[in-house]
């Protein structure tokens, strides 16, 4: 078979083992990235070395964290574990292990001249929306008008990280927000909270980065972050105004209470409250 073949073969063993379309999508541009590197060469003579090579070369990229790393090694394990069924040593390397990251977070200042600098009311409302419910790029990139439960002040999250579906709460000031993005629509969204270019397909998560970093340039935030600092954000903030530990993991999706420790800063429990950071914010 050539490595066409093998790539949908690949694609065919990821669905039959109940990957997300996130991660199968990801994998298959780590792996075609690899070819990309070690182009001609047969997908059944690669050797350790090939694998070295790229994995170096991945580590020493500027802006590369350990996460993207490990994410390329899963990459490969799968293709040439899995699909390819070659034994190959250093891809069964433990992963690199992650120490306390000392993320940058925005500070309720900083997060009020983001909104308020937003510009369309469409980006505004999603940026309020994902920091409101702490939700991941591909989490309101999917949310559907479906998701939205006005009465109870929640949102149902389809297939989160591990293709875990959860419901958040929704704030108060978020669901105004909404309202006045679907007031200011011409043509009102169908399926999608935040379609792209047609109604019937979601915002791409590089359109979603491009917004971010246009209303963070509008609101003169200098500090390096990206879109999933807004969920960084509402962890802290919300840990801040008292929320549960437990409550927020599971707001959160989180398996385990340990990574929502880890990313918060470690801060001790609080009282049970269930409260927005997003309106405590607009309540000053």
């Amino acid at each position: 078979m050539d490595l066409n073949s093998y790539m949908t073969q690949f694609s065919q063993d990821m669905s039959i083992r109940g990957f997300s379309r996130r991660t199968q999508s990801m994998y298959l541009l780590y792996v075609g990235q690899f070819f990309a590197l070690h182009k001609g060469v047969d997908p059944k003579n690669v050797t350790d070395d090939h694998i070295r090579i790229f994995l170096d070369k991945r580590k020493n990229m500027d802006g590369v964290s350990l996460s993207t790393s490990n994410l390329a090694t899963a990459a490969l394990r799968n293709f040439f574990l899995v699909t390819m069924k070659m034994d190959l040593k250093i891809i069964r390397i433990p992963y690199h292990k992650k120490g306390l990251d000392l993320f940058p977070v925005l500070n309720t200042e900083e997060c009020l001249k983001l909104f308020d600098t937003a510009g369309d009311p469409k980006y505004r409302a999603l940026l309020m929306v994902a920091y409101s419910a702490g939700l991941r790029l591909s989490e309101i990139m999917n949310l559907q008008i479906r998701d939205v439960d006005r009465p109870r002040e929640e949102l149902f999250i389809r297939e989160g990280k591990g293709r875990r579906d959860r419901k958040v709460p929704l704030s108060e000031k978020a669901l105004s927000v909404l309202g006045d993005y679907y007031r200011s629509c011409k043509v009102k969204p169908k399926t999608y909270l935040f379609p792209g270019r047609t109604l019937d397909e979601p915002l791409c998560d590089s359109t979603i980065h491009k917004i971010f970093k246009k209303a963070t340039a509008r609101a003169g935030i200098t500090k390096k972050i990206r879109f999933h600092t807004l969920r960084h954000s509402y962890a802290t903030h919300a840990l801040e105004a008292g929320m549960n530990i437990r409550q927020l993991q599971k707001i959160l999706g989180h398996r385990s209470v340990h990574t929502t420790l880890k990313y918060i800063h470690i801060m001790q429990d609080g009282p049970q409250k269930k409260v927005s950071p997003l309106d405590l914010l607009y309540k000053k």
